[in-house]
């Protein structure tokens, strides 16, 4: 079989840390990273001759946000894919400093920061020293956080965000300052941004992997200088081993993870993204360590945060390891500007002093004053634009490209490097499902033997679960649902829909949810003469319940459904020939039929037998009109009724014959949108949809 070809768009946090999860899976894969901007590396040995011009420095652009990030991971998830993208990333980063790859390769850590949107200041000599040099990609950190409001329902902020933390604990009442309702602290790591994001570049290259250097202008673009190495325009081409790529063929997909750039790529033109201005001060602080008085404290190093009421972080302090602090911050919504501003340099350091004093330096300052900000020795202050997007993250295949598949994966805004790897991890899995042509299974699936019977109740079995395996699949959720309870609750989880009807899975489409497929082996055989008069309205329920048992590997919910038409009491068949849906069309010509639609659902629960199993029937009334002969012939030689229900399909030329409907319309395409979504909306308020395996 032939060495895939992967392009990614982008050399952001996201772009980098997926084309690593590539190339540790299967160094053979050829990977080729299109971007403007790279993160400047030194130290490196480039076989290739156009590579040196790496070695100068390059102004980075506010835009290419990944470059001026303050860089901690603390989780900020607003529904499940983004808890489970946060914790896979932590596993990951905390898996790293234990095995600290970089200090396997000489100069490894060795980054020139970048120069680019940022004012350096006179105010300190140590302005030309490297901040970098000897310094750790990722440290260790005591984190403190602050909310000045209380979270939704009776509960904290902090719960079932950050308490999943290390060495979490909820600060007491009595131990929070004046304007604080909560507080907690826990053991974390910061990101020595410039360093770490410079190590995603190197251990790529070292990998084989390749880097493009120029702008694509559109996806077919992208493909075109990922394919050849560089654009018709030129450009520069990072590689360790140019050799290899004289194998290489087309690109087999795209990922696409342009930041700011999706606005205007041609492919992706999306004007949902827009920027989130970012501004730091970074301040030279080797003295900055945790109090004495937190006894506590696992780590020496101190991070703080403070959460306002409304939510969101605008002040807080990151300790990077190297002696340098990153004090912020801002986000300014739909803010264009590069330019750092003086006013909010200002409010930023008073903002952090007051939360930290201990930042100034203890040379200019006296016990007996209060430190000011010219007791700072700042270094610079930064501006990232930070590429969010309204309606959240884009993580979804997208239309194929000249024969190339197109996965998008953007739109983190300011939390990119602390869902790196859970993102980088779910676009691997959909190009792989893009490739196969099949869906994405999730090795992490919740499965009803994990329930062992003691008695009349379940109790779960401990298990353990490895952090690439929690992104095992595309989230059912897809960026263009509404946020409701209904959503964040099937967020992140395995839900199945058990029926190959294209329909079906284009009405779930149509809100948002892209269930796995897995099509029922039950035959269809129910006796329907058995399901006369009133009956008939069990007959789809009982169907769509047979439709969902014994599934070989359980998810957390299973959609069965099943849609029959009647008219007189008799369920009508699919026609067997031309002739026969002639017949069926004539029968309803000028009449009425009920089209009735059964769901059943099924999701585990702790106590026996292991399951709970709840159906909803729904029925809508279909008057055809009094069509002329011809009309029913020439629908009939279309061969669209052959092989549906009554030998009709109301979305298509069939809405010729028909002259009205009462009920819902999706009902009779194959699924009852409204009563499905209506149903399960209810059953989460009255908390009886609880998925008892919540450990995301």
């Amino acid at each position: 079989m032939p060495t895939r070809h992967i392009g990614i768009l982008g050399a952001g946090v996201i772009g980098l840390s997926t084309a690593l999860a590539i190339l540790e899976d299967d160094p053979d894969t050829f990977v080729t990273v299109v971007a403007k901007d790279v993160p400047q590396v030194t130290g490196l040995s480039m076989s290739d001759p156009t590579a040196s011009a790496q070695a100068q420095p390059r102004r980075h652009p506010a835009e290419y946000a990944s470059a001026w990030a303050g860089g901690h991971h603390v989780s900020d998830a607003k529904n499940a894919q983004e808890l489970r993208h946060d914790r896979v990333t932590f596993e990951r980063m905390k898996m790293l400093t234990e095995r600290k790859p970089w200090l396997s390769h000489p100069g490894g850590s060795t980054v020139s920061p970048a120069i680019g949107a940022s004012t350096l200041t006179n105010a300190s000599p140590l302005d030309s020293r490297p901040m970098s040099q000897g310094a750790e990609p990722l440290v260790w950190v005591h984190q403190t956080e602050l909310f000045e409001g209380h979270g939704k329902n009776g509960k904290e902020q902090y719960e079932g965000v950050l308490d999943w933390y290390p060495d979490f604990q909820a600060t007491p009442k009595s131990a929070l300052p004046n304007g604080i309702v909560a507080g907690c602290t826990f053991s974390t790591l910061d990101i020595n941004v410039p360093v770490y994001h410079g190590w995603l570049l190197r251990r790529m290259l070292e990998l084989g992997g390749r880097v493009s250097i120029g702008e694509a202008r559109s996806l077919a673009d992208a493909i075109s200088t990922a394919t050849c190495g560089s654009s018709s325009a030129g450009g520069r081409v990072l590689s360790l081993a140019p050799s290899k790529w004289q194998a290489a063929g087309k690109v087999d997909a795209l990922i696409v993870s342009p930041g700011l750039g999706a606005r205007k790529i041609i492919g992706v033109e999306d004007d949902k993204v827009h920027p989130h201005r970012g501004q730091v001060v970074v301040v030279h602080a080797p003295w900055f360590k945790v109090p004495p008085s937190s006894m506590q404290a696992r780590h020496t190093l101190p991070g703080y945060s403070i959460v306002r009421a409304q939510g969101g972080r605008e002040t807080y302090i990151i300790p990077r390891g190297d002696g340098t602090v990153i004090c912020g911050g801002t986000r300014l919504v739909n803010n264009w500007s590069p330019q750092p501003d003086e006013d909010t340099t200002s409010a930023i350091l008073q903002r952090c002093l007051r939360l930290a004093p201990h930042l100034a330096n203890p040379a200019k300052c006296t016990p007996l004053t209060e430190p000011r900000i010219s007791d700072l020795d700042v270094l610079a202050v930064n501006v990232g634009l930070r590429p969010a997007r309204t309606g959240g993250v884009r993580l979804e295949h997208g239309p194929d490209v000249d024969g190339t598949k197109i996965v998008f994966n953007y739109g983190y805004g300011g939390w990119g490097y602390q869902a790196s790897w859970g993102a980088a991890l779910d676009a691997k899995q959909l190009v792989e499902a893009a490739l196969s042509g099949s869906s994405v299974r999730n090795s992490r699936q919740p499965n009803f033997s994990k329930f062992t019977h003691t008695g009349s109740r379940r109790q779960k079995t401990k298990k353990t679960t490895m952090p690439d395996q929690l992104s095992q699949r595309p989230d059912p959720v897809t960026s263009f649902a509404l946020n409701t309870p209904l959503f964040n609750k099937l967020g992140g989880r395995r839900v199945v829909l058990a029926s190959s009807s294209p329909r079906r899975q284009e009405i779930l489409a149509s809100i948002g949810l892209r269930p796995e497929i897995v099509p029922s082996t039950f035959e269809e055989d129910l006796p329907k003469s058995e399901f006369t008069g009133e009956a008939v309205y069990e007959y789809p329920v009982q169907t769509g319940a047979k439709k969902r048992e014994n599934p070989e590997d359980p998810p957390d919910l299973v959609i069965g459904a099943d849609t029959v038409v009647v008219q007189d009491e008799v369920i009508m068949e699919k026609p067997l020939d031309a002739q026969d849906n002639l017949r069926m069309l004539a029968e309803l010509n000028g009449k009425k039929c009920e089209v009735i639609s059964g769901v059943t659902v099924i999701w585990p629960v702790l106590e026996a037998p292991g399951f709970k199993i709840r159906s909803i029937c729904e029925k809508t009334v279909v008057r055809f009109a009094d069509n002329p002969h011809y009309l029913l012939q020439a629908y009939v030689d279309s061969r669209e009724g052959i092989d549906r229900a009554g030998g009709f399909a109301i979305q298509g030329r069939a809405s010729l014959l028909i002259k009205s409907i009462e009920g819902d319309f999706n009902n009779v395409v194959g699924f009852p949108l409204f009563s499905f979504s209506s149903f399960l909306h209810e059953m989460i308020e009255n908390e009886e949809l609880d998925f008892e395996d919540e450990d995301l």
